[in-house]
């Protein structure tokens, strides 16, 4: 399955996985379609946790205007949790997420 969000300079949830579900993602795909650099903080939020330096799994990624990065890291998650990302400036960047219903 694929989610795609466009991440805007406040916490943005880029995937949350709904109640009585379980997912495994696959990848996150950041997409920097504008014409300056971003930088982007990426978090992995417990079930009724929120995002800060305690669940941080990007901090601080620059990246250049029109580049693409992939992130691999394959994460399991539970009903409830989510993956959060802010910009520094905003409606620069898309992040597509695939993931894997395991439930």
């Amino acid at each position: 399955m694929i989610n795609n969000t466009s991440i805007a300079n406040t916490n943005t949830d880029i995937l949350t996985v709904p109640a009585g579900e379980s997912y495994a993602s696959v990848a996150v795909i950041l997409c920097n379609y504008g014409a300056s650099d971003e930088t982007i903080n990426i978090y992995a939020v417990p079930s009724a946790g929120s995002a800060g330096n305690s669940n941080i799994i990007m901090k601080a990624f620059l990246l250049p205007s029109t580049n693409t990065y992939v992130f691999d890291t394959k994460l399991l998650m539970g009903a409830g949790d989510k993956l959060v990302a802010i910009g520094t400036t905003g409606s620069l960047v898309t992040a597509t997420v695939t993931y894997i219903s395991i439930a």
